[in-house]
């Protein structure tokens, strides 16, 4: 009896022994497992993480050029471009141009006497967009010119790039886009000396000086472009320009005036124009070595200047390049 009790208390302490080994190595196998899986989930979620980065910086593309996010004067001269417009209308020019800028091109490209008298509608923004879509489409002669008449219902005050190249504009029509010029200039005949008038470049910035005497803040109107137009008298025009608008930084009179007016024009209005940062005087050819080597160019007259544009001249433009290179560094030479 005693043999028997004992032999069954060594048969459960067996058992008891071999249940709690078999607990043991399962807690090890389990635990085990749990740090292999924990392990893989780790090295998986690893993975995740840097594929996502990859797809990231994948998607986020290289940095742009330098010349995209460089300052105007620091491109290359020949990546800069001038549609007559200044840096503001650039947009013009994205692969995926804005909701105004698509707006611009369908009123510009159907504008017609009948529609135009709605324009004075449009937000000043828009007006600005419509004339330089306008004129770029006159440029490329997929439409006619402007007349006066049709420009004046852009008049707005706020306007402050003013794109009026490859218009019939008139000095008249212009000077309504200047709300300071108290008397309106109206065209006549232009004087066949320029010295029969009296004018000299001094008397411009002094000659009617009593007219507004308020102007002592610059006009909102800072980049204008008269390219391939022909607002006459150019002294009188030279006059309006000076006057009206001093804080002028872009000024564009490509394809404009002859060899008798455009040398005088030229000479007059940019000493009355000190802030002016970028000269277009392309496809002139009366700007000839004589008339390069009188451009005020000198820090005292035209200390801003950034950008002279040259483009089609009567003259060899690699000369102008190096001419200007030799006096000014700072100034970008566009050919």
């Amino acid at each position: 009896m005693t043999g028997s009790v004992q032999e069954q208390l060594a048969s459960r302490r067996s058992v008891a022994e071999r249940m709690r080994r078999n607990m043991a190595a399962s807690a090890a196998t389990g635990l085990s497992a749990t740090v292999a899986a924990f392990e893989s989930q780790q090295h998986q979620h690893q993975q995740q993480q840097a594929h996502g980065q990859g797809h990231a910086r994948r998607f986020a593309g290289p940095p742009p050029p330098r010349t995209w996010v460089a300052a105007p004067q620091t491109r290359p001269a020949t990546r800069v471009r001038s549609l007559g417009t200044g840096g503001a209308l650039s947009d013009l020019e994205c692969t995926c141009p804005s909701l105004a800028a698509l707006a611009a091109r369908a009123i510009a490209k159907n504008l017609h006497s009948n529609s135009v008298v709605a324009i004075h509608t449009l937000s000043f923004h828009l007006k600005e967009l419509v004339l330089h879509e306008r004129a770029r489409l006159s440029r490329l002669q997929d439409t006619p010119r402007l007349a006066s008449i049709c420009l004046k219902q852009f008049v707005d005050p706020r306007i402050r790039i003013l794109n009026v190249s490859h218009t019939n504009i008139d000095l008249s029509t212009l000077s309504l886009f200047l709300p300071r010029t108290k008397k309106r200039i109206m065209p006549d005949v232009p004087p066949d000396s320029w010295d029969d008038e009296g004018e000299t470049p001094s008397s411009l910035s002094s000659s009617d000086s009593d007219e507004d005497d308020s102007g002592s803040t610059g006009l909102h109107i800072h980049t204008l472009d008269l390219s391939f137009t022909r607002p006459s008298p150019p002294l009188k025009l030279c006059k309006l320009i000076t006057m009206n608008l001093p804080n002028l930084y872009h000024l564009s009179i490509a394809g404009c005036f002859d060899s008798t007016t455009g040398p005088s024009f030229l000479s007059q209005v940019l000493h009355g124009l000190i802030n002016l940062c970028v000269l277009d005087i392309s496809c002139n050819a009366w700007v000839d070595k004589d008339v390069v080597t009188r451009l005020p160019i000198q820090k005292t007259v035209l200390g801003l200047l950034k950008n002279l544009i040259v483009r089609e001249v009567g003259c060899d433009s690699e000369w102008i390049v190096s001419y200007v290179r030799n006096r000014r560094a700072d100034v970008c030479v566009t050919i």
